[in-house]
């Protein structure tokens, strides 16, 4: 405290992460490691050691001076932040080692490979101001102003500072003097807000460079394999979010619901567009995300048997509003995700099956455009990864020591294009195939709906290409986390308290989907273009804890 009311509050954190990768094939055991018997023992064992260490700076400073003058209160915070992320790698390969040697001993390496041993460095830096100005008036009135600058190593010479100031307001009705008496209603609120942020998350070390990889070469046409071109215009990606909502509370707070309606849109998104097989990194495009979320607390019951309940849904709709060089774009598995304007995110894209034909199997697709010819532009939306709705449940019970605490989640309306089924049933080559494909079609006026076996071209268009076929519906209910506890009112041996509990998760999931999990990576990119695909998505795993908590 520098003075009455002025507080100074300076801030530093420090973190490390460091991990090492080594690999050993020893120079006796395998031909691999013999280098197919090679004479001379140098080439024999092949050793690696990679050793990558993350570390990250915070200093922050904020000056925070609140006073009250009549029934008004005022707070005005200021402060600055400095961000420092490092990045280095050494690395290490050779080969040459003795025969007896059988754990990596990188001393005992007769020759260094890969350029050598060499070490790489790479540091982003962040710098931000930001002040913050809140005003209330008799509890029932509350307006809050923010600003933020903040300046990003990645970006352009002329482009490294971003803007981004923000409003908001609160009128508490339950406090106004003819609802302050109301035994039903407990609290009364709206509130609402505009502001914008910026982002540059997906944005590497020297992103606007013309950058070579760690292993560039140069031949006599000059240098090759470019990671990245220049770009002097590289800047931040802004969102523009605006938000209206409503809280309310009855019955001594036993009741509390929140709804809130949102608008937001990205300006100046970063993209990538290759020119020549390398990278070119651009702002460009617009998005719009709108949505309404709903939020339900109850008090149930009280007293020595309790039990509350959350339970929260979201909707959202989005559309692309505005895209860059390319007005049309695929992404994800084969392309099967297609961005265009005035479209959502989230799209499929593919062929429409019609049926297996039950005279000859051949898996036959409708000819959409009408002109009697199934091409490719017969392809059309298939589907969308984009829910409908996602929400939680969740239930929480007591009874003296024990508790008992389970969370459901879910979301409704969501496609997923199950690409691991395209090896599994495809029947087209070696690679083993699911018990689905018993199925397929053998004899003439089989009705089914998987072809028979091998390439089967339907007018040129091969059976394993990307269609409705492969389009599944990815809603589904999953009990995702519970905990059953027992606390010991009186603990012994000098403890001050002990808990016992066991918590499960993932335990039970409802869904039609026919791959291993519906809750698939919402993208397999940085930047949400490819979405709901599932090629071989390692399934989230069922789990059972059980734990000790003790206090001394």
């Amino acid at each position: 405290t520098i003075i009455k009311n002025l507080v100074w509050k300076p801030t530093s954190t420090y973190e490390t992460t460091r991990s090492v990768w080594d690999y050993f094939v020893d120079s006796y055991r395998s031909n691999y490691g013999r280098a197919n018997n090679a004479t001379d023992i140098t080439l024999r064992g092949i050793g690696k050691e990679h050793i990558v260490t993350n570390s990250s700076w915070n200093f922050e400073n904020t000056l925070n001076y609140s006073f009250k003058k009549g029934e008004s209160d005022f707070n005005i915070l200021l402060g600055n932040s400095y961000q420092k992320y490092r990045f280095t790698k050494n690395q290490i390969e050779g080969t040459g080692f003795p025969l007896e040697l059988r754990t990596l001993d990188l001393s005992q390496m007769m020759v260094t490979t890969v350029a050598d041993t060499y070490q790489v460095m790479r540091d982003k830096n962040y710098v931000s101001f930001f002040g913050r100005l809140t005003y209330n008036l008799k509890d029932r009135y509350i307006v809050n102003g923010v600003f933020r600058a903040t300046g990003a190593s990645q970006l352009a010479e002329n482009h490294k500072w971003g803007y981004f100031p923000g409003i908001s307001g609160a009128w508490v009705i339950s406090n106004e003097n003819f609802l302050s008496e109301n035994k039903t209603i407990s609290e009364l609120k709206l509130r609402g807000g505009w502001g914008q942020t910026g982002n540059i998350q997906s944005l590497g070390e020297y992103s606007w460079y013309s950058l070579l990889p760690e292993n560039a070469y140069v031949n006599e046409n000059g240098t090759q394999n470019a990671v990245n071109y220049e770009n002097k215009d590289l800047t931040w990606e802004t969102t523009s979010d605006f938000d209206l909502g409503i809280d309310v509370a009855v019955i001594n707070n036993r009741i509390k619901l929140s709804a809130d309606v949102y608008k937001r849109i990205t300006d100046n998104l970063l993209n990538t567009f290759p020119i020549n097989g390398v990278n070119f990194l651009y702002n460009s495009g617009k998005l719009e995300n709108k949505g309404l979320e709903l939020t339900l607390n109850t008090i149930n019951i009280e007293g020595d048997f309790t039990w509350n309940t959350n339970f929260n849904i979201s909707f959202m709709e989005n559309k692309i509003l505005e895209m860059g060089v390319q007005p049309v774009n695929y992404y994800g598995y084969g392309g099967v995700n297609r961005v265009e304007v005035n479209q959502p995110l989230g799209n499929f894209y593919g062929f429409v099956v019609d049926r297996v034909n039950p005279t000859n199997g051949i898996l036959e697709y409708k000819d959409v455009n009408g002109d009697g010819n199934i091409t490719g532009s017969d392809r059309t939306i298939i589907g969308n990864a984009l829910p409908d709705y996602t929400f939680g449940f969740t239930n929480n019970f007591s009874y003296k020591g024990f508790s008992l605490d389970i969370m459901f989640t879910g979301s409704e309306g969501n496609d997923i294009f199950n690409a691991s089924r395209i090896d599994l049933e495809g029947m087209v080559n070696s690679k083993n195939q699911s018990v689905a494909v018993l199925d397929r079609w053998t004899t003439a006026g089989q009705v089914t709906d998987i072809p028979k076996a091998g390439q089967s071209n339907f007018n040129g268009i091969s059976s394993v290409a990307n269609s409705s076929r492969w389009v599944e519906d990815g809603s589904y209910i999953r009990l995702k986390v519970t905990t059953l506890g027992y606390d010991f009112k009186n603990p012994f041996l000098g403890l001050t308290s002990l808990k016992l509990y066991a918590t499960g998760q993932n335990l039970v999931t409802w869904t039609k989907y026919s791959g291993f999990d519906p809750e698939v990576s919402a993208s397999n990119n940085n930047n949400g273009t490819g979405m709901g695909i599932d090629y071989g998505t390692y399934p989230q795993v069922k789990t059972v804890i059980f734990g000790l908590k003790a206090r001394f």
